[in-house]
């Protein structure tokens, strides 16, 4: 009698504890395939808006970089004009900068400046010119300096970065070769976005990129002046 009230009491909860488990992985199973339409719609988007972006990148103008000036006194002032513009925009002081000659002598008599050497990357004609500068401010003011000089339309490039703490908190003195490119006259170098003439960036030595503008944080709190 015992064993045959067991096996009714087995009947029927059996099917019952197979209805309610067969239940739960049904709504388990649901509850994931929504969840991983939820993912999936969110990498679409995030596709798409990657995508977007891209296609905005693409579309925007190239920018108008000055590879090289033609050697001539002018050069030079231009140049440290714009040193001082930066480093006035920034608010920091430019403590130093040498007044480089050409690494290749510019005289036609000099085969150097004629002909790069075979492991050279400058076009023919185009000689470097290296400076040495000094500058002293904040963090946050040097590297917005260094951005503007990034930005420049001008072509520079940058070697032998220094970054030390200076004597007077909170500034910073930073050290770096900037060289620049020139031509002599009469030399054909091709110059992007335009000749020189036209698109002289260094003209009344105005900065033409604030750091608002390239993604750096602008220097704040800072009272220093750049060089006059």
């Amino acid at each position: 009698m015992g064993r045959l009230n067991l096996n009714n009491v087995l009947a029927v909860v059996l099917p019952l504890v197979v209805v309610l488990g067969s239940a739960w992985l049904t709504v388990f199973q649901v509850r994931r395939m929504r969840d991983l339409e939820s993912q999936r719609r969110q990498v679409e988007q995030s596709i798409a808006i990657t995508q977007n972006s891209i296609a905005s990148l693409e579309a925007l103008p190239p920018l108008n970089r000055i590879p090289t000036e033609p050697f001539a006194p002018k050069e030079q002032v231009d140049f440290l004009n714009t040193l001082r513009a930066y480093a006035d925009a920034t608010r920091v002081k430019l403590v130093n900068w040498t007044n480089a000659t050409p690494l290749a002598p510019i005289s036609p008599s000099n085969p150097a400046a004629d002909s790069q050497e075979p492991g050279s990357t400058l076009p023919r004609g185009v000689i470097p010119i290296g400076s040495a500068v000094v500058i002293s401010g904040t963090y946050a003011n040097a590297r917005d300096f260094l951005y503007y000089l990034l930005r420049s339309p001008r072509l520079f490039s940058m070697t032998d970065l220094r970054w030390s703490r200076s004597e007077q908190y909170p500034n910073t003195t930073v050290s770096f070769t900037l060289t620049r490119y020139v031509t002599r006259p009469g030399d054909n170098v091709p110059a992007a976005g335009g000749s020189s003439a036209e698109r002289n960036p260094l003209i009344e030595a105005r900065p033409l990129y604030r750091p608002a503008e390239i993604g750096t944080p602008s220097g704040t709190g800072s009272t220093g002046r750049g060089a006059p």
